[in-house]
């Protein structure tokens, strides 16, 4: 009786275990369909004057559907790659790994601009969705948001529409304030592909023009907040000449002015840990980050924020939860982060910070901070 219920019990762990693997599989099969890479838009405009316009708006789309919980979007940086690339569209899906691609183009001719977009599935190379947009450039935040919100739609994400319409939504109705918010967040691209300083200053000055132009545009607070952070010591000091006081006092001034004019409660939830971390409120600070990754789970650059404030927390299993994050999220895109290694040191995790070395390594032989 007992040979016979052990026998009974295998089968059943047996049939659970499959019914299990059945279903990661099913799983894994549906994050990889909501996988998408949004190419570098073509400036089609004569002389090639609009790249920063083409840039900015690739850069949003790309961010507006990164929101999403469930969609896995490759990374500006990774798609960059194949800018003025003649790949096949199927090659460049197979070597990034994603189930679609966005490809696009924009021209501006005067006060109208023509914006194309086309999504393609990368297993058959099939056009599913095509639409160009010809309008005056009043309607150009109409037109950014349109693509994301359709393209996150057709990859089934978990919002309901009016949330995935919040998603999508540019935070601004005033074109010039977008146009120079765009401006600065190629600007930002320029300086982190070429490493010159100078497009940091020239970004940092349109952020500005952007929130006087629409003092309720948060996103450009936001980053008119950052381009003042720790100005001092980044890699990408802007220098501005001012004592540490005035930087920090800019930098929670611009803060306090994204979180008054935020109207999204993920967003606000960053501002906000971002705001409590500047008046050295840990505790707080390590909350709300936790709250707004439960939003926005594929944020890589708040994991490494979280990896921050969980060492000065003193919270070790966050610090092995972001670890692992940030080793997952940036094998991903194709360009590991050699700060899910120390981060997993910082956690006491010798062995998965040697795991995850020799698996940077591996992708990336060349890497040299790894």
């Amino acid at each position: 009786a007992l040979g016979m219920a052990s026998l009974i019990g295998a089968v059943v762990l047996i049939a659970w275990r499959q019914d299990v693997a059945v279903k990661s599989s099913a799983t894994a099969e549906a994050t990889a369909l909501k996988s998408v890479v949004v190419l570098p838009f073509a400036d089609l405009t004569p002389g090639r004057s609009e790249t920063w316009f083409a840039d900015g708006m690739t850069e949003e789309i790309s961010s507006s559907l990164a929101r999403a919980p469930d969609l896995r979007v490759i990374s500006r940086r990774a798609a960059a790659r194949f800018r003025d690339n003649d790949s096949d569209v199927r090659a460049v899906a197979r070597e990034l790994d994603v189930a679609h691609v966005l490809t696009g183009s924009v021209r501006r001719d005067g006060d109208h601009v023509r914006v194309s977009a086309q999504q393609i599935r990368a297993a058959d190379g099939a056009q599913l969705w095509s639409q160009t947009y010809d309008r005056h450039d009043r309607g150009v935040i109409a037109i950014q948001q349109d693509i994301a919100f359709h393209i996150a739609s057709s990859l089934k994400s978990i919002l309901e529409p009016a949330r995935l319409r919040a998603m999508v939504d540019a935070g601004t109705r005033s074109v010039e304030a977008y146009e120079a918010y765009l401006r600065g967040v190629a600007l930002d691209q320029r300086q982190s592909d070429e490493g010159d300083v100078g497009y940091a200053r020239a970004a940092a000055v349109e952020y500005e023009r952007a929130r006087a132009l629409d003092p309720n545009f948060a996103a450009a607070h936001w980053r008119a907040a950052n381009s003042w952070f720790g100005n001092a010591t980044r890699v990408v000091a802007i220098g501005r000449g001012q004592s540490d006081e005035v930087e920090r006092a800019n930098y929670v001034a611009r803060l306090d002015a994204a979180i008054a004019a935020s109207t999204n409660e993920a967003e606000s939830l960053k501002y906000r840990a971002a705001r409590a971390s500047a008046q050295l409120q840990i505790k707080d600070a390590h909350r709300l980050m936790a709250r707004y990754l439960e939003a926005r789970p594929r944020d890589i650059d708040a994991w490494e924020e979280m990896a921050d404030l969980s060492a000065y927390a003193g919270e070790r299993r966050w610090m092995a939860r972001a670890a692992e994050r940030l080793q997952t999220l940036s094998l991903e895109d194709g360009y590991p982060r050699s700060r899910a290694i120390t981060v997993s040191v910082m956690a006491l995790q010798y062995d998965a910070a040697v795991q995850r070395s020799r698996r940077q390594l591996k992708a990336r032989p060349d890497n040299a901070l790894t």
